[in-house]
């Protein structure tokens, strides 16, 4: 095998930079990540950004890229390379959501090589190989920039340069071709090749199918010499996450009843053609450059066939050769096709013959298996037969012991049986003598104890008055404990008794002193309360005099510009219309029903106390009826949509207007008035939106 010192590894440094990493990525992050790779330190460097108020934002901003920047020193070179390869572009474990990792030998992404360097498929791995085995065993042959093992697609690795790819391919097809067959071959990741598409797809039928997966430059389909389209064909997509996406979504997808297959296009190796003779035509087809019969693709950019010239008048030179190079160019696509479907049987017939072999060494070893199972099968009988003879010969003999034992135990049984006849005839002959003695025995013992009672009568009789004199003196001495204790818990009770009333009584005593306490404070309260509101209630008095006053003022100095017409109602309520909303209405300014901006024309028939039936719906609407016709009609919608804030019961609301007016009738008059007008304002003002 190629010793891995004969090529020049493209990282000169034993540290990698990670880029754009957000700031919820930490430490261990990283150490989990390379935890396979002599790592001596990893450092992480903040990115300075403006701090955010919002939590959810610096939440949001810790997961965006960009906010660190993280530096991993390695022991050594061969270590950094393969961490660059088998790490670059692949999640961070344990983050949520997905980061990926961006590996650099700088601290910019300046070291991923530009060039047109396409990937590799590495064909008929072992199973379960990972991206680790898959560096070792191709770096041998050329530096990597990247190697990982797809569950679908196999082992990709991918070269720094286009030579070192090529002396790769070469060097891998020497070495693995007589051993585990191993191939490495180039593939477009823009360009997919698509089989078992119904026949009746062209070019543009299929760049429509897949439409939806990113931007298609082109799509055609391979036909046969005399017209007829084969069922696969290539589709080109601009990025290589188009065509990724293309394969997720259609690879095994019905179109048409048939289970279509989408994959890579796999590149040919490169060979030198031989010149083409000017204006020759190419060998092994039968198309003409002046014929209308359907070229070897159809393409989605091709020209109209309607725009074909169908006179036969030869074509000047330069079109001629133009026209053999287009063909040409046709009948080499059409062979590379052909080739790659070759290719592709040929390594199914490759792997079928592989598994064929796995498969013959698998049956051999079941055959052979199967034999020693029998040989073992026959060797395990014969001992059993063996066995089984020992057994029958040792019945035989256990079978006459127990014949002669089962004489010698009915023999014994017979005389214990005869032993035990005579032995229970004696049991009976001595339990009948033991019974007699018994009675006479009992009778005996009756004459003792009857005697003994009548020598023992005197004493046991003074032992009994004797017993009861005793019993007589205790039950006199707990008699007179009771009625002593009896006693003391009456005096107790009728001192608990006399405490219990004495107290109920002092508390009585203080519930009575606290309420009088307690009505004299509420009796003060309220005289205060009152004195408070009369003071109150005549300082109110006061300022709504005053502020009717001024009021009157101020309609006097207008009713003296001549009699009163509708001018001068507009002009009042303009005036008053600014003053409403200038004034802080308080109880030192009240509010009063002059200071209100109504919108009328004969103001001065509205009295204080009849203002809720001097303010009607009518009124109000012959009063913007007025405005419309003498204003224009801006300043109309204007004032509409003024009045209309203006008078809102929400806007008296917030501004507590009317918990300046103590008197109820007025501030209940005052109030319906001011809904009247809202009620009336309200379709005006719908109708100006």
């Amino acid at each position: 095998m190629v010793n891995r010192s004969s090529f020049q590894s493209h990282i000169t440094e034993p540290t990698l930079f990670a880029l754009n990493l957000p700031s919820n990525v930490g430490q261990h992050n990283l150490q989990q990540m390379f935890k396979e790779f002599s790592v001596t330190r990893i450092t992480l460097k903040e990115t300075t950004q403006s701090p955010r108020s919002s939590t959810k934002e610096n939440w949001r901003r810790q997961r965006e890229p960009g906010s660190r920047s993280a530096q991993i020193q390695f022991s050594d070179i061969v270590g950094a390379e393969k961490a660059f390869a088998t790490r670059n572009r692949r999640p961070i474990p344990q983050i949520s959501p997905t980061v990926t990792l961006h590996l650099s030998t700088t601290p910019d992404l300046a070291s991923v090589p530009k060039g047109p360097v396409h990937p590799h498929f590495v064909k008929l791995l072992p199973p379960n190989f990972t991206d680790e085995q898959l560096y070792d065993l191709l770096r041998p042959f050329a530096p990597l920039l990247s190697a990982r093992v797809d569950e679908s697609l196999g082992g990709i690795v991918q070269f720094w340069t286009e030579d070192e790819a090529n002396a790769a391919e070469t060097a891998v097809k020497a070495a693995f071709s007589r051993t585990s067959k191993i191939t490495l071959r180039a593939y477009n990741p823009c360009k997919l090749f698509c089989t078992n598409i119904p026949h009746d797809v062209n070019a543009t039928t299929l760049k429509e199918f897949f439409k939806e997966c990113g931007s298609i430059t082109s799509a055609r389909v391979i036909s046969k010499p005399d017209g007829q389209r084969r069922a696969f064909g290539f589709v080109d997509f601009s990025t290589p996450d188009e065509a990724s996406n293309a394969i997720k979504r259609h690879d095994g997808a019905v179109w048409q009843s048939r289970k279509i297959a989408v994959r890579y296009s796999e590149s040919k190796p490169k060979k030198k053609e031989p010149p083409i003779a000017e204006h020759a035509q190419p060998e092994a087809t039968p198309l003409d450059p002046s014929s209308p019969t359907p070229s070897d693709t159809s393409t989605v950019n091709d020209p109209d066939a309607s725009n074909t010239p169908k006179d036969k008048t030869p074509l000047p030179p330069e079109v001629q050769a133009d026209l053999l190079e287009s063909l040409l160019a046709q009948v080499k696509e059409a062979k590379e096709a052909h080739a790659l479907e070759v290719s592709t049987l040929k390594g199914q017939i490759a792997t079928l013959e592989q598994e064929r072999d796995e498969l013959m060494e698998k049956v051999v070893a079941g055959e052979t298996a199967l034999q020693n199972k029998i040989l073992s099968a026959e060797v395990e009988t014969e001992g059993w037969i063996r066995r089984l003879d020992e057994l029958q010969a040792r019945s035989r003999n256990l079978e006459k012991d127990y014949r002669r034992d089962t004489d010698q135990l009915k023999n014994q049984r017979d005389a214990v049986r005869e032993e035990q006849a005579r032995l229970e005839g004696l049991l009976e002959q001595a339990e009948s003598e033991r019974d007699d003695w018994r009675r006479e025995f009992l009778v005996a013992e009756s004459r003792c104890k009857i005697l003994e009672l009548e020598a023992d009568r005197p004493r046991w009789e003074e032992a009994k008055k004797a017993r009861e004199q005793r019993e007589r003196e205790a039950a006199e001495k707990l008699r007179q404990k009771e009625v002593e204790e009896s006693q003391r818990r009456m005096r107790e009770l009728r001192a608990q008794e006399e405490q219990r009333k004495l107290e109920e009584k002092r508390q009585r005593e203080r519930e009575e002193a606290a309420r009088k306490a307690r009505e004299a404070e509420a009796r003060a309260q309220r005289e205060r309360e009152r004195v408070k509101d009369e003071a109150r209630q005549e300082a109110w008095k006061k300022a709504t005099a005053a502020e009717l006053a001024r009021c009157r003022t101020r309609d006097a100095l207008l009713c003296g510009r001549g009699p009163w017409n509708d001018i001068l109602a507009f002009t009042r309520f303009s005036d008053v219309l600014d003053e409403f909303e200038s004034i802080k209405f308080s109880e030192a300014q009240p509010l009063a029903f002059e200071n209100i901006p109504w919108p009328v024309l004969d103001y001065r028939t509205i009295s204080t106390f009849a203002c809720c039936q001097g303010v009607t719906w009518e009124k109000v609407e012959e009063f913007f009826t007025y405005v419309a016709r003498s204003r224009s009609t801006e300043t109309y919608n204007r004032l509409v949509e003024k009045v209309h804030r203006m008078f809102h019961p929400d806007k008296w609301r917030s501004r507590r207007i009317l918990d300046t007016v103590q008197d109820a009738e007025l501030r209940k008059s005052i109030e319906r008035a001011g809904n009247v007008v809202a009620q009336a304002v309200t379709p005006i003002w719908r109708r100006t939106r």
